[in-house]
């Protein structure tokens, strides 16, 4: 593990420990202790969509979506299916909960790994394969009147691509058999991180894009937004229907990139924003 990880898996356990003891000296004794819990499900899914990253397409697909959390406070989520709403998969442990409130040290992605694409004036494409940005911080999640609110903030992503934050808050309904939810979150994506994926630099001894033709650019911070309406059904006592309609909105740190702007005018029906819907069946066990 590099000195930055470790210099910023130190400062997490430090604030998160701190968190967790003045919380929980806040909160009675009597407080219940959660037991452990989990689940796995297995589906099927026809999903469509557009935006700026790639062509308008449309498939099937296949998904494992799960998550575990064992006695002493450690879990795994696996989130996957067109109704993930928890982001990517994580391993992390619990510090703190109540009836309301948990507080979590995480360990995920704030982006994905990602093959580049660059549409060439001849139709041809350069390729440029770009490592996932990991970050180690802090989830705090918590119900208040009927809403459900998340909070993740680390100080410092991997290969010093700067600090990331996220916030989401969600409301759910039920209705007869059906689960209803809906869910809006923003994330703050840092300058550094977007630049690595997104920034064109064509001097000689440049570890990012290189592009012949296009002018520099370096990218500055953004913020994405996105919306996620979800409805779930239960076939039988394991089987799941799952439907979700999904809007995200690019940031122009991102969309203003001369890649970007370049496969927007010459990809097949891409649009500034992305639109997506997704049709599921799984089997929960």
């Amino acid at each position: 593990m590099n000195k930055v990880m470790i210099r910023t898996l130190a400062g997490c356990l430090s604030l998160t420990g701190l968190i967790s003891q003045t919380l929980q000296a806040a909160e009675s004794p009597q407080d219940p202790h959660t037991e452990s819990k989990g689940f796995i499900a297995v589906g099927v899914g026809a999903f469509a969509g557009q935006g700026p990253f790639g062509d308008a397409s449309a498939g099937l697909g296949y998904f494992i979506n799960g998550a575990y959390e064992w006695d002493n406070g450690l879990f795994v989520e696996v989130p996957g299916g067109p109704n993930n709403i928890l982001g990517s998969t994580s391993v992390g442990y619990n510090l703190y909960r109540n009836a309301h409130w948990d507080v979590d040290f995480l360990a995920s992605s704030a982006h994905s790994g990602a093959d580049t694409k660059y549409i060439q004036q001849d139709g041809s494409e350069l390729r440029f394969t770009k490592n996932p940005t990991n970050y180690l911080g802090v989830r705090f999640r918590g119900i208040w009147s009927g809403l459900r609110f998340q909070l993740i903030a680390t100080p410092k992503l991997s290969d010093d691509r700067g600090a990331y934050m996220s916030s989401q808050i969600s409301k759910h309904w039920t209705i007869k058999n059906w689960h209803v939810f809906s869910a809006y979150r923003v994330n703050y994506l840092s300058g550094d991180m977007l630049n690595y994926y997104y920034g064109v630099n064509n001097t000689e001894n440049n570890s990012n894009n290189r592009i012949s033709g296009l002018p520099e650019y370096i990218a500055s911070s953004g913020l994405s937004h996105s919306l996620h309406l979800g409805v779930t059904y239960p076939l039988t006592e394991h089987w799941l229907f799952d439907a979700s309609l999904r809007y995200y909105h690019t940031p122009s740190a991102i969309v203003d990139s001369p890649i970007i702007q370049s496969n927007l005018a010459r990809g097949d029906n891409r649009s500034r924003n992305a639109l997506g819907l997704g049709l599921s069946v799984s089997y929960v066990f």
